[in-house]
């Protein structure tokens, strides 16, 4: 095995040395690691990826029957990049904002504005997006002043890469912030659609799910984004579900990491 570790040169040998190093951790972790806060947010994580550990627990929905027209729906920038939703959810998102018109709508969790970018273009004239995230959208370094700006556009390098050069940036409002902190109340009954796609740790969704609810006006639609995927995502909804009445209608869009709620 060595021989044709090194028959591979430089980048063989680092692989080589990072199995190993990784193979040390993980018998560390799952032996002694496991008794550490630490150790234990390790283990939790690697059965998330393995999807262990949290199952969908909301009622099924087929797409049929959310969108009409579904055949007829165009996707602007389909090229993804890691970190981005599969275009079959991009494509159900767009469907929804197609065919009920949304004027106001509020993403959290922004990234590289792909999905900023469709909200905005298939929205009607007039429509305001507000999209949220932290002040670096790639690495995730919470700072520790979060300020909230409300501006067309934000020159953070990152953020909303993808909607600057498009006419319908227009529409868009880039907000900086952290979500977990920051003051909703000006948006509370004021949404027609809400998108939650921000941190998957279980506080954070849970904590914007409250808040999505409070800005959703009534006939309103609040969608999560990772339902079944993300072991924080999936725990944060399904308790929801279960222990908080205003959620008990959550559906899981059958095929996808979708979650879906109307407000009546």
């Amino acid at each position: 095995m060595l021989q044709s570790v090194l028959l591979l040169g430089h980048n063989g040998m680092c692989i080589f040395l990072r199995y190993w190093v990784a193979l040390g951790a993980a018998i560390y972790t799952f032996l002694v690691g496991f008794t550490t806060r630490r150790g234990r947010r390790v283990i939790t994580a690697i059965c998330a990826e393995m999807g262990i550990g949290q199952t969908v627990q909301a009622a099924s929905i087929e797409i049929t029957s959310l969108i009409e027209d579904f055949e007829q729906v165009k996707i602007l920038r389909p090229a993804s990049i890691h970190g981005n939703m599969a275009l079959l959810e991009l494509a159900i998102i767009i469907g929804l904002v197609r065919e009920r018109s949304p004027m106001c709508l509020f993403e959290i969790g922004t990234f590289d504005g792909r999905t900023t970018l469709n909200l905005a273009e298939f929205s009607p004239d007039g429509a305001i997006v507000y999209t949220m995230d932290l002040a670096s959208s790639f690495n995730r370094r919470i700072r520790k002043s979060s300020r909230h700006t409300d501006h067309p556009l934000h020159e953070e390098i990152g953020i909303g890469t993808q909607y600057r050069d498009r006419p319908c940036a227009r529409k868009i409002r880039q907000l900086i912030a952290d979500s977990t902190t920051f003051d909703f109340t000006p948006y509370h009954d004021r949404c027609d659609l809400i998108f939650v796609d921000g941190s998957h740790h279980r506080d954070a969704v849970h904590a914007d799910s409250l808040n999505a609810w409070q800005m959703c006006q009534a006939g309103g639609i609040i969608l999560w984004h990772d339902y079944g995927a993300s072991y924080g995502a999936t725990a944060a909804l399904n308790a929801l579900i279960r222990d908080d009445r205003r959620f008990k209608e959550v559906q899981h869009v059958r095929g996808t990491t979708l979650a879906i709620l109307g407000k009546t």
